[in-house]
């Protein structure tokens, strides 16, 4: 997910709020894959994919935007965005949509970030931290309609911040980050109901 600071957010140190797109639901192959897949759309699943099975989810996000990109592959194969909203948010790929609960994953971000000090060194001002949480998928429509399973997804949270005046890392509200990525990297089970 992506590194955006979030104002006036409940449950979030007033030093450090900030809110990147977790996906949660996953993480990255460095973007390339998403590339890859993104102009290599059909217009249903095949069969077999309706029959479920292992997925891999990867996703990237920034800290200029709210919205990953999101890459699945296993069970079945496509490639799109999310844009958390909240504990359900939804995943928009090329044949359809899936809602995911990402609610436990959003309290793990929330922990993290409330205690973003303790995760920057001091002397570079760069973080790599991470945290794992499980991911519900739903519903779905389009191709994605009666799915239904879980998974888990591990997010690093990497990134450099500015430097103060005085040489300090500048972890406040308006800091614009020198470069930050969310990488979301996950694996789970789905099912389709009418398989």
């Amino acid at each position: 997910m992506s590194y955006v600071k979030s104002k006036g957010e409940p449950g979030r140190a007033a030093s450090a709020r900030f809110r990147r797109p977790r996906i949660e639901l996953m993480a990255v192959t460095f973007g390339i894959a998403g590339l890859l897949c993104m102009g290599n759309a059909a217009t249903a699943t095949t069969p077999s994919e309706r029959t479920g099975g292992a997925i891999k989810i990867y996703s990237v996000g920034n800290a200029s935007s709210n919205s990953q990109s999101v890459v699945i592959t296993g069970a079945f194969a496509d490639a799109g965005s999310l844009t958390v909203t909240g504990g359900m948010s939804k995943v928009v790929l090329s044949r359809g949509t899936i809602t995911i609960n990402l609610a436990q994953g959003e309290a793990a971000e929330n922990r993290l970030f409330n205690k973003i000090a303790k995760f920057v060194s001091q002397t570079t001002c760069g973080i790599n931290a991470s945290y794992s949480a499980p991911v519900t998928f739903v519903s779905g429509t389009g191709a994605y309609v009666g799915i239904g399973g879980a998974g888990t997804v591990k997010t690093s949270e990497i990134g450099v911040f500015p430097r103060t005046a005085s040489g300090t890392c500048n972890l406040s509200e308006n800091a614009e980050p020198v470069g930050f990525l969310s990488l979301g990297v996950g694996s789970g089970v789905v099912h389709f109901k009418n398989a």
